[in-house]
């Protein structure tokens, strides 16, 4: 009987773990405080030193032969920009980030395989027309969420100022349209990129240059981006350790990825919480992130 009994115990545990495990990590559709961000930085080698050769005058050969190669490097990146892959382009640089989602690996892949087949676009595109090539550096990190009510002014400043005038007949629907999308602010910002600190490393990182580790047009991988064991799809040729007090970290130097394109659920690569525990090392940190929610347009831990 004290065996029966025991084995009730036994089956009550298995089950409750069960339920625990097959809850989901997060709510669909939770806005979290901190969210856990993936961001690629991309940097034209050698641009500016083709400028610095024609003292920046813009009426040279020489010159001009810099600003067609920024603009067919900015086409390339406009080119493979979607809604899940949002990009923005700063002269000779562009970054392109994503929110990554606990519920689910297959954002993280996704993400991965975009930036990496990016980087291969560019660098033939480059070689092609005998240019230097591209720097990627990937790296995740946490992004605080910043409450904007900029675009709600926008909609309800400019958009009401289109519509009335729609309603009064002064402007056609299809003029209203062309003007809201030509319309410029007199301020704005990519919310997403505001203290977000996957940004900020990757920008580091490129920043350090040959001199740091990352030279090249090479690939640079965060390693809190994967798991511990490495997935066989990813080779590398070295470790390279991002030495930057409080931010620093170790990428690897990507020499190839079979990635492909129809695969979007990955088991061998984390989730934004297990990369948020590897970025803290501590296990008590997705519990943490679920507990600072927004709660009135303002953070603060529930």
């Amino acid at each position: 009987m004290r065996h029966f009994g025991r084995l009730i115990l036994i089956k009550q545990h298995m089950a409750e773990n069960r339920k625990i495990r097959s809850q989901p990590k997060t709510a669909m559709g939770t806005r979290r405080a901190v969210e856990i961000s993936a961001c690629l930085w991309m940097d034209l080698l050698g641009y500016g030193e083709m400028l610095r050769k024609s003292n920046f005058d813009l009426t040279l050969p020489e010159s001009l032969i810099a600003i067609e190669r920024l603009f067919l490097f900015q086409d390339v990146i406009s080119s493979h920009s979607s809604r899940l892959f949002t990009t923005v382009v700063l002269n000779d640089g562009c970054v392109m980030q994503r929110r990554l989602t606990p519920r689910s690996k297959s954002v993280t892949y996704d993400f991965l395989r975009r930036a990496y087949c990016l980087h291969q676009v560019v660098n033939s595109v480059e070689a092609k027309n005998n240019f230097p090539g591209v720097r990627s550096v990937v790296a995740v990190g946490f992004r605080y969420r910043r409450t904007s009510d900029n675009k709600t002014q926008l909609v309800q400043n400019v958009g009401k100022k289109y519509c009335d005038k729609v309603k009064s007949g002064e402007l056609s629907l299809e003029e209203a349209v062309f003007k809201a999308l030509t319309f410029t602010p007199s301020f704005d910002l990519v919310p997403e990129l505001q203290a977000n600190f996957a940004f900020s490393k990757a920008y580091i990182a490129d920043s350090k240059g040959s001199k740091g580790g990352f030279g090249g047009a090479n690939f640079f991988l965060d390693v809190n981006m994967l798991p511990k064991n490495l997935p066989k799809w990813i080779r590398y040729d070295e470790v390279v350790e991002l030495k930057e007090e409080g931010i620093g970290g170790k990428f690897l130097k990507v020499s190839e990825m079979d990635l492909l394109p129809g695969e979007t659920e990955n088991h061998d690569l984390p989730d934004a919480f297990d990369i948020a525990t590897a970025i803290t090392g501590s296990t008590d940190t997705a519990i943490l992130l679920k507990k600072m929610k927004l709660v009135g347009g303002n953070h603060r831990v529930a």
